[in-house]
């Protein structure tokens, strides 16, 4: 098997991994076949004791080297082809799709390379050595993401754990690098991470099935039909035995750590559920020593409210990181202190991150410049006596307002604006084709804050409240 077909062997959540083989930070792997059909990369030992003396286990030297902050941007940064001149001279509809293509854009942020760091040290502790007895136990913890939805808090998960092969094969058959796996990991795969996500209905057992399936899914193994054979029927017996047994596979895949989204979701169980739950996690920190990291909204406040302080100790040991959206700056903007006293004036991330997308992304034939996007127009707003008033807001700032300074609603508002545009501009181009009397046809529309904020209620009246939003009020 040649290199670039070892790529296409790695599955999509491999994007850091495949970047540090192509950049040499890493040798290209052997692979083997595991049951499941997934080719897996042959363990690459280094000797990690100059760096950190306590990762001189085989399963410590088997993850990837370090990873710079720097090389970890350039790998999991990812920006759509640039849209260019020859781009917006075509088609309406190859626009439209270039247009689209804009919603794969990942940019890294300081919260993105904080889970990268924290999920990184989580993973390699699991697996060092015990250096004295007072350690055991109280090494390992959890850690906790939060933030409002759309803030990107799975992605920046996903991309974090990309640089890491889900499962690493231990053989001493490799025939390319010298350090092979000793007799006692002779053929031993060792899953580095596993991710599911929290039940939406029941308790341990639900998310017992959720871990189970998920290693089936990865190993081609058939451990969840099994053991629910095996129980017979449900009592309070078979309950915990099952969960001895999971604790037992989890012991056997070598597992790194665990990762569990939308943990919101305990906020909605009954009381005994929650605590089933929260008892079960506490359980794999203490006994397995396996990390556990949680993922989910705002919710996850109301969740933990009345779980333990163990549970809540346990689950912050490695810090709790906030998604929050992009946070306003004050203003000398008189003018605008009416509006619920919510400030929008676009805090300086966010004016880069908009002039990114315009700089690069426009595909409607008339492009804006930076200083047009920082222009200030007038425009009517509601105040909280609900009269109008006029303030003048720019581009960026009308964006920030209608989005509260949500990254995932900003580049869909951009997108539509791009898409409606594009529709002024065939429909312009049909009415001039038919001859028509040129001071009936239609104009383009050209951006303003007022279009902006047409678009984005137009937009997202599904998908949010939208007067809370506008007004930067969490959700």
């Amino acid at each position: 098997m040649n290199r670039n077909q070892h790529f296409e062997t790695l599955r999509e959540n491999q994007t850091v991994f495949k970047k540090a083989i192509k950049n040499s930070l890493i040798e290209s792997p052997e692979y083997i076949q595991t049951r499941s059909g997934r080719m897996v990369p042959i363990a690459q030992y280094t000797d990690y004791s100059d760096i950190e003396p306590y990762l001189r286990a085989k399963l410590a030297q088997a993850l990837p080297p370090y990873l710079s902050e720097s090389d970890f941007l350039t790998f999991a940064n990812f920006f759509p082809k640039r849209i260019t001149d020859a781009d917006r001279a075509l088609p309406s509809h190859l626009k439209y799709a270039r247009t689209t293509s804009i919603q794969k854009l990942y940019r890294v942020t300081t919260a993105s390379l904080t889970v990268f760091r924290d999920i990184s040290e989580m993973i390699r502790s699991s697996y060092s050595d015990k250096m004295h007895a007072g350690e055991t136990g109280n090494s390992v913890g959890g850690m906790t993401i939060y933030g409002i939805s759309s803030q990107g808090k799975t992605s920046a998960v996903n991309m974090a754990l990309s640089y890491y092969p889900q499962i690493i094969a231990h053989t001493s058959q490799s025939k390319k690098f010298e350090k092979a796996a000793s007799p006692i990991h002779e053929n031993l795969l060792q899953v580095t991470w596993l991710s599911v996500v929290c039940p939406s209905e029941g308790g341990q057992m639900s998310l017992c099935n959720n871990i189970l399936a998920k290693v089936d899914d990865l190993l081609g193994s058939n451990y969840e039909e099994n053991f629910k054979q095996s129980l017979g029927r449900n009592t309070e017996i078979d309950l915990k035995t099952y969960i001895g047994r999971v604790k037992q596979v989890i012991r056997e895949i070598h597992l790194g750590i665990l990762v569990i989204d939308d943990i919101q979701l305990l906020a909605q169980k009954d009381k005994k559920n929650r605590k089933q739950i929260a008892n079960f996690l506490v359980e794999l920190i203490q006994e397995l020593e396996v990390p556990i990291c949680l993922v989910g909204t705002l919710e996850v406040i109301n969740a933990f409210k009345h779980l333990s302080f163990s549970f809540k100790s346990k689950f912050t040991k490695h810090g709790d990181i906030y998604f929050e959206p992009f946070p306003p700056n004050p203003t000398n903007n008189k003018g605008n202190k009416n509006l619920e006293d919510n400030d929008n004036r676009a805090p300086k991330e966010y004016e880069d991150l908009i002039t990114f997308l315009f700089e690069r992304y426009q595909s409607t034939k008339e492009t804006l410049t930076e200083g047009e996007l920082k222009k200030h127009y007038s425009t009517t707003k509601k105040n909280v006596k609900k009269e109008s008033i006029q303030i003048k807001l720019s581009i960026i700032e009308q964006f920030y307002y209608e989005t509260a300074g949500i990254t995932q609603y900003t580049i869909l508002l951009f997108i539509a604006i791009q898409k409606y545009i594009i529709e002024d501009e065939l429909k312009v181009f049909y009415e001039e084709k038919s001859k028509k009397d040129i001071k009936s046809s239609s104009s383009i529309s050209r951006i303003s804050p007022k279009l902006i904020s047409k678009l984005a209620k137009k937009n997202f009246k599904i998908s949010r409240n939208y007067s809370a939003l506008s007004k930067g009020i969490l959700q």
